[in-house]
């Protein structure tokens, strides 16, 4: 609780003394070509990530996530992104070892002077599951960000999302929030032991970043983002709420703005209703990666 208490007083704080920068929604984390990447199920896109967990009893856990895709650019406002992702790990309460083939697109829609900006992602998957049994299923998830780039006030830019890093000392220090809401559904199609055949999860996902430059490239990110599910079915007292908190710090030892090669300290609390992964509370110590080419 006190890292958490820290780092959102720290980012609070430090948003008050900004300048604008260059903008960045969402999207921009997507480049033409290759990408490498945690996963692009959902609109974070996060560095792809592998490490080992030794909780208190002494275990040790393996886990890998990463994806694949290749970005095919229509417009300037639009992309199309087909890719596979593979996740494993020996968890003795969630385990995973899954491969996911899925098609992204997404669609930026603003007016003429950019006062106001709409980042939507559409996301269409198939995931093969190993365990406990082999089973599929199909989803689908959309994701909208809005931004408000327009705004003149100081106080409430520091709090809705600007579609810009907002700089808070030149080339040294910059801040970064964002908000999204989501739909998912998804339907397992042969696993007869799931209380969820077929369901559906409504998201708010929040995200607040405080970046520590070198050459104007990200040397550290401090982060915390708390995200709300809700789960439900056809059957209105089989629902599931999820309360998900993160908070972590990452060094950098390679990042040119595309690519990027860093160690992370990690703290978690809470579930994530998306792939109904019980993370309960616990840190971590993991290599980050994201590439592009």
């Amino acid at each position: 609780m006190k890292i958490k208490s820290f780092l959102l007083a720290v980012m609070f704080i430090s948003s008050i003394f900004y300048a604008q920068s260059h903008a960045q929604i969402a999207s921009d984390n997507i480049n033409s070509g290759v990408n490498v990447a945690k996963s692009f199920s959902d609109n974070s896109f996060r560095p792809a990530e592998v490490y080992v967990y030794i909780p208190d009893s002494a275990a040790t856990y393996y886990n890998l996530q990463t994806a694949v895709g290749y970005e095919i650019n229509f417009s300037q406002n639009s992309l199309l992104l087909p890719y596979v992702e593979v996740e494993k790990n020996t968890y003795h309460k969630s385990k995973r070892d899954n491969f996911k083939l899925g098609l992204l697109f997404n669609l930026t829609v603003s007016d003429t002077a950019q006062n106001f900006i709409l980042d939507n992602f559409i996301d269409v998957r198939y995931k093969r599951d190993f365990l406990p049994n082999t089973f599929n299923s199909v989803a689908a998830s959309y994701y909208l960000n809005p931004y408000f780039p327009s705004i003149k006030n100081d106080f409430v830019k520091a709090i809705l999302p600007t579609g810009k890093r907002l700089t808070l000392i030149d080339s040294l220090l910059k801040y970064k929030n964002n908000f999204s809401v989501g739909y998912d559904y998804s339907k397992k199609l042969d696993d007869p032991k799931s209380d969820f055949s077929q369901s559906s999860l409504i998201l708010v996902k929040l995200d607040w970043s405080l970046y520590f430059l070198k050459q104007k490239r990200d040397l550290v990110d401090l982060n915390v983002s708390y995200h709300l599910n809700t789960k439900f079915s056809y059957d209105s007292k089989n629902k599931k709420y999820y309360n998900l908190f993160k908070a972590y710090a990452t060094y950098y030892f390679l990042n040119d703005g595309k690519n990027s090669l860093g160690l992370r300290y990690e703290f978690v609390r809470g579930d994530s209703g998306v792939d109904d992964i019980q993370f309960d509370s616990y840190q971590k110590i993991m290599f980050t990666f994201k590439f592009n080419f």
